[in-house]
């Protein structure tokens, strides 16, 4: 396997870790203060735009940890 593909994996495996704790975080506080957790379509244009920001994040945190 090329580096560059697992270099990849690795992003997308850290991404999906940070995305799944900053998600899991947004449902514990809606159903602390809601008692429920509502699913809203600006709830998902905002997981977008974060997970984005995540992966860019992580795309350049590896750059310069491993270069």
């Amino acid at each position: 396997m090329k580096y560059e593909t697992k270099l990849f994996i690795v992003r997308g495996l850290v991404t999906y870790g940070i995305n799944y704790l900053f998600n899991s975080t947004w449902q514990i506080l809606e159903i602390f203060y809601y008692g429920e957790i509502r699913p809203d379509e600006v709830d998902t244009i905002m997981s977008l735009f974060v997970l984005v920001s995540i992966y860019l994040n992580v795309k350049h945190w590896i750059k310069d940890v491993l270069f």
